[in-house]
Order: structure tokens, then sequence, then C-alpha cells
């Protein structure tokens, strides 16, 4: 995200503020890096990043609720956290946005696919029902934000292998289905 003539990177600082490496940011270490970091920013550029990572953490809190109170009703077990997404992940998962999108900056707009249908094999689904589910703040609207955020909770229990088989099955499901659509 561009942040005046500074450039907010958000995941990529989250990994340089975890100083120990542990795979979590503690307050102290999130004070040392912005010690360094915000030096080089004017107070509303400050405000603006740290506006966006309370966004991001937001949307990421609600979706770990939501997960949790679906899998409860569902009888199953809690994922305990969202998974970053590997750079293969974050390449397939692209692939798929862009099937609805001409670009990642552009929003999926739901209403435009309320009658497209993803068939996987002998299964049917609503797609406008699949991306309302990723749709966080419930705008109408899928950001490549709130997909990521989606496939890092559910990619959590998967490996490389079933995470690929899963993103390559939607994305072809998602291109017959908009060939289907574009042929109507």
């Amino acid at each position: 995200m561009k942040v005046g003539p500074a450039k907010s990177e958000l995941f990529s600082n989250l990994e340089k503020m975890d100083l120990d490496m542990d795979g979590s940011v503690t307050l102290a270490e999130m004070e040392t890096y912005f010690a360094v970091a915000a030096s080089s920013l004017s107070d509303d550029e400050f405000g603006l990043v740290v506006e966006e990572m309370q966004k991001f953490a937001d949307e990421g809190r609600l979706i770990l609720d939501l997960v949790a109170i679906n899998a409860e009703a569902a009888g199953g077990a809690v994922p305990l956290e969202a998974v970053p997404l590997t750079a293969e992940r974050e390449k397939l998962l692209e692939e798929l946005y862009l099937v609805f999108a001409d670009s990642t900056s552009q929003p999926i707009k739901i209403s435009a696919l309320q009658t497209a249908k993803l068939r996987n094999g002998p299964y049917e689904d609503n797609l406008s029902q699949l991306l309302m589910s990723m749709d966080v703040d419930g705008d109408g609207d899928v950001t490549i934000e709130e997909m990521r955020s989606h496939f890092s909770l559910i990619g959590g229990g998967l490996n490389d292998d079933e995470f690929g088989i899963t993103l390559n099955d939607l994305t072809t499901a998602a291109r017959a289905a908009k060939v289907a659509r574009d042929l109507a």
C-alpha cells in the first residue's frame, strides 16, 4: 500500500518486527521496530500505517471468530491462527483472484456473480456464496486481502500439495464458470 512517499508492506513489516523469529510479534518487538521505522514517517503517514495494521488485525480477528463459531457448530476443531501464505501459495491465490478481477488492486464485485455456479466433479456451488464467505467487511466486494485472509486460515490445515490441488481446482472451475457466463 502506498502511503504518501512511504510504502507500507504490512506482512513483510510484521516479519521484520519479529526480532526473535518465533512467529509472533510482541509489544516490545513492535515498539522497537516503530522506534526505528517511524523516524522516517510524518505523523500522518505513521497514522495511516497504524490504521492499515489495525484494519488487517480486525479483519483477521473477525475471520478467526467466524471460523471458530462455524467449527464449533459443526463439532470440529477450532483452528488456532492463520498461516502466512508462502510465495507459491500466494501465486496460486493471485491466479484465482485474477479470474474475477483485472488486477489485484481491484475488488471482486460479488453482485456481478449472483447466478454463477462452480461445478467441480459432481458438486455445484454458488460462486457468490463462496465469495460472500470471504467478504469480511460485508461491503459486497472481495479484496485480495480478504481472499488472502480466507485462504491463510483454511490453508493452515493443508500441506502444499493439498493447497495447490484445492486452488487449482477452484481456478479451473472459476474459469469454466466465467466462460459459461461470457457465452450466455
